[in-house]
């Protein structure tokens, strides 16, 4: 299985054309499922609270490279995936 993690600080552009990014910048255990409240950089006041399978899956959002990650601040929440995904 692979593993990927996110961490308050990290950024994802939206997948979908727009060019839409947002940070992550609370990470949250709703009923036992991980989630992540991200908002978006160019307009703070647009938020989103999103499960972190749908936040780290390619076909909705990507990493934005351009992200600078501050010192940790907590331990990441980590997602296990099956190899292949």
């Amino acid at each position: 299985m692979r593993e990927k993690s996110v961490a308050v600080g990290q950024r994802y552009r939206k997948s979908d054309g727009t060019g839409l990014v947002f940070e992550v910048v609370e990470l949250m255990n709703g009923s036992n499922l991980p989630h992540a409240r991200i908002v978006q950089v160019n307009n703070r006041t647009e938020y989103r609270v999103i499960a972190l399978s749908a936040l780290t899956d390619r076909q909705h959002y990507e990493v934005a490279v351009e992200a600078a990650l501050p010192a940790a601040t907590a331990a990441p929440l980590r997602l296990m995936h099956a190899a292949g995904d």
